[in-house]
């Protein structure tokens, strides 16, 4: 396991530090895209971010009739009855940080939630699930550093300096980029030691975040359409997959064969298809936009594969993107073998900032899709063999308008049984 490191101080990390959650919060999803392609979010954050998001905060707490996100101690944080779908939902559990720093785990079938930690920050990304530990990129000191948390002690520790963690494909090792040609590889579950890894000369870490496929790891060139290809660590190979950026990754669970869906950094129209490229033949489907506006490549991780591969979520624009507008988007399901897309049409999602989440649960037919545009829950539950949706909250009348700054938000992951047979009632 890797040791502590020591804590770097000075102004910018001070000034951090006293930066309320539900501020941070909207910091980070605002300029979660930029951070992650330019690869590291910055200590000192600029006078001109903190005014948007004090401007996008304050639209918030107006919204809720005023006062801070941190809810007074009266209100109960523990389990309660959700917003339940009109279809049932399997028994699954996901994890969240909710607007507070507090990891939260819910039970989807049951509508129940707890949290388990306690962070002093909001953690910037995703939730990384594997070898039974929840694992992110956060802050520590003012450093920027991957964390993780366990069911059996729910204590959060440092693992290892680093801007953005995920997870092999087999689920059973994590990989800390710790610089754009540098990254460390340890067993999910904290055995062992840690081995780096330094990629090939001219290849770095993918933008806009590195994922896992068929044993590799997603690399870019620094070229103009960047590369992208798929390293193999063990023997220095390199597959070429395409130019552009990578979506999301799916693998057998033999691990013989993946499935790695990319954009082109530019088409006509700025409507780029989105190409669905198999692995070991190479072969590429090129699925176009259902809609004039477009897939959208938000911030890397806003697409998902099915857990059996068939399917790909995706959000498509209902219109142009302006400076001055953001206009709603909508979940696009894409059959992986024929390129067909179906449109959910009951979900109208808020891209406001430039960002959507979604957790696939494990039967492959259900998913958790959000934010919701109207405000007032979260986000939407899919059936996606009927391409119908239904509203869904773990605290259904929380807050008039808006929704609890504890329900589940950007960064949700599925979550093992393990964490449910903790305490998630």
């Amino acid at each position: 396991m890797i040791s502590r490191f020591s804590a770097r101080t000075g102004a910018g990390a001070e000034a951090e530090a006293h930066i309320p959650g539900w501020l941070a919060r909207q910091v980070l999803a605002l300029f979660a895209e930029a951070r992650r392609r330019r690869r590291r979010r910055r200590l000192a954050i600029t006078a001109a971010l903190l005014a948007a998001a004090a401007l996008a905060g304050g639209l918030v707490i107006a919204a809720r009739g005023g006062g801070s996100h941190r809810v007074p101690a009266s209100r109960p944080s523990g389990p309660g009855p959700g917003h339940a779908p009109a279809f049932s939902l399997p028994s699954a559990f996901v994890a969240w940080f909710d607007a507070n720093g507090a990891l939260r785990i819910g039970n989807v079938a049951k509508l129940a939630q707890r949290p388990v930690a306690q962070l002093g920050w909001q953690p910037c990304c995703r939730l990384v699930t594997a070898g039974g530990r929840i694992y992110w990129a956060g802050q520590s000191a003012g450093q920027e550093v991957v964390q993780a948390s366990g069911p059996a002690t729910r204590a959060i520790r440092d693992v290892a300096p680093g801007w953005a963690v995920f997870a092999s494909s087999d689920r059973r090792a994590v990989y800390i980029a710790q610089s754009e040609t540098c990254l460390l590889v340890l067993a999910a579950d904290g055995r062992g030691t840690a081995r780096r890894l330094v990629t090939p000369p001219g290849w770095r870490l993918a933008d806009p975040l590195p994922l896992a496929a068929a044993g590799g790891i997603s690399l870019s060139t620094g070229a103009r359409p960047p590369a992208i290809g798929l390293w193999q660590s063990a023997t220095g190979t390199i597959q070429v997959i395409g130019h552009g950026s990578v979506m999301a990754a799916w693998t057998r669970s033999s691990g013989r064969g993946s499935l790695i869906a990319w954009q082109r950094p530019v088409c006509r129209r700025l409507s780029c298809p989105i190409e669905i490229t198999s692995t070991p033949s190479g072969r590429t489907l090129s699925v176009p936009s259902p809609v004039t506006d477009g897939f959208f490549l938000f911030q890397g991780g806003d697409a998902a594969f099915s857990p059996d591969g068939t399917e790909l979520a995706a959000f498509v624009s209902t219109g142009p993107l302006r400076a001055d507008s953001a206009p709603p988007f909508l979940l696009a399901l894409v059959n992986t073998a024929t390129g067909a897309v179906r449109l959910v049409r009951g979900a109208v999602l808020a891209n406001g900032e430039l960002a959507g989440w979604l957790v696939w649960l494990p039967t492959g037919t259900r998913l958790l899709a959000g934010p919701a545009r109207n405000g007032t829950y979260p986000g939407y539950a899919i059936d996606s063999r009927t391409a119908t949706a239904e509203p869904f909250s773990f605290f259904p009348g929380c807050c008039n308008p808006g929704t609890s700054p504890y329900d589940i938000t950007y960064g949700a992951a599925l979550a093992g049984s393990s964490w449910g047979r903790s305490g998630s009632r």
